[in-house]
């Protein structure tokens, strides 16, 4: 009777139609759990046990997309560029297909030798997906990785512009404004960066550089103290065939350099409040970087230079100072450059940490498209 009544629930699965979608979910179920095995190889740096197990699931779903992809990864982990580039071909060309397999794709061409062709189909990318800041940033890097600073930090910024909350572009930005003469921008984006990817081995060095940063770059001598973010270039443009050209314009350029309203923002904003807030400093430290932050957000916003340029960065200094919890932020924010001094000021200030979390965790810095940062929206040089 027990066999009659199984026989019978069977019979009435397979006139519904049920058996199907039964049998489906069980083998939906089996190449997920096939997927997720071969994730853990590859994870695990085992590379040809991971593309056997996803041949066991192609085998079960041809049509997956997530199984493709997933090989085709493998075979990017292993080098094999060229079976990489084989499967992505197909997976871009599919309605389903996202911006992740035009990045995978253009960089297996970058490591395959043709970055030109990598560029070519991260534009591709781009036509399908124009917010994907990670296409931004991959078409940056081959620049990069040519040493043409210049356009890989034009790609950068178009990727902050169409994805400001997309860290990556961030992070290369500041990693490449740090290295230069303009700190003040690597200043300003690596610390959005911060504030967008806190806990991260990248978070680490850019805590550190920021610190570094601050620390060869103002100056605290006995009878001087001097501030360099920015370098101040003035350009002399003259006709040497015409006499006294020269002279005329230098008289000029040393005129406008008088006129402050003709410095660039840099210089004259943002060094000139450091420079202020710097008089009462005699070492740079944790402690004396919190001051001078601290005295920096009170006269940018004092002085009303928020008015003239509004920055998100310093709107939400502001918005964490207000809330009581800027000490323990700039204290985070820098601290990987000096962990010694931060070590010691959490042992006394655990319960001001403490509170600070809580605080970021319901209030992180918020970028959109009507008040994300980009340097031409004040100047560059």
């Amino acid at each position: 009777m027990k066999k009659i009544l199984i026989s019978f629930f069977l019979f009435a699965l397979l006139c519904s139609g049920s058996i199907d979608l039964l049998f489906a979910q069980n083998e939906s179920d089996e190449v997920n759990r096939l997927v997720e095995t071969a994730v853990f190889k590859m994870d695990n740096g085992d590379f040809e046990e991971s593309i056997l197990i996803l041949q066991k699931a192609e085998k079960l779903d041809p049509k997956s997309a997530l199984v493709k992809y997933e090989m085709a990864y493998a075979y990017y982990l292993k080098k094999d560029y060229k079976k990489s580039i084989k499967i992505l071909s197909k997976l871009i060309k599919r309605d389903d297909a996202v911006d992740y397999y035009y990045q995978m794709l253009g960089n297996a061409y970058d490591n395959n030798g043709d970055p030109k062709k990598a560029i070519k189909i991260y534009g591709e990318g781009l036509k399908r997906f124009p917010e994907s800041g990670k296409l931004y940033l991959e078409t940056g890097t081959v620049y990069y990785n040519q040493e043409d600073y210049n356009t890989a930090i034009s790609w950068y910024e178009k990727g902050v512009e169409a994805d400001p909350r997309f860290p990556s572009n961030y992070f290369r930005l500041a990693h490449i404004f740090l290295h230069t003469d303009y700190e003040v921008w690597g200043m300003i984006y690596g610390e959005i960066f911060l504030n967008l990817e806190s806990s991260s081995k990248r978070s680490s060095v850019m805590s550190e550089m920021l610190y570094s940063t601050y620390k060869n770059e103002i100056t605290l001598g006995d009878t001087s103290k001097k501030v360099s973010f920015a370098k101040n270039v003035i350009n002399i443009n003259y006709n040497p065939d015409k006499e006294g050209d020269i002279l005329e314009q230098m008289q000029k350029a040393y005129e406008r350099s008088k006129d402050e309203s003709l410095m660039p923002w840099a210089n004259r904003v943002y060094e000139k409040i450091i420079l202020e807030a710097i008089t009462e400093e005699n070492e740079i430290s944790l402690a004396s970087l919190n001051r001078i932050r601290t005295k920096f957000i009170d006269i940018y916003f004092e002085k009303a230079y928020n008015l003239d340029a509004s920055i998100v960065l310093f709107d939400f200094q502001k918005q964490i100072k207000d809330a009581g919890h800027f000490e323990a932020y700039n204290y985070w924010l820098l601290s990987q450059g000096n962990t010694e001094e931060f070590n010691k000021w959490l042992e006394n200030n655990k319960d001001k940490i403490d509170k600070f979390a809580y605080w970021m965790n319901n209030n992180s810095i918020q970028i959109n498209d009507s008040n994300k940062f980009l340097i031409r929206s004040l100047d560059r040089d």
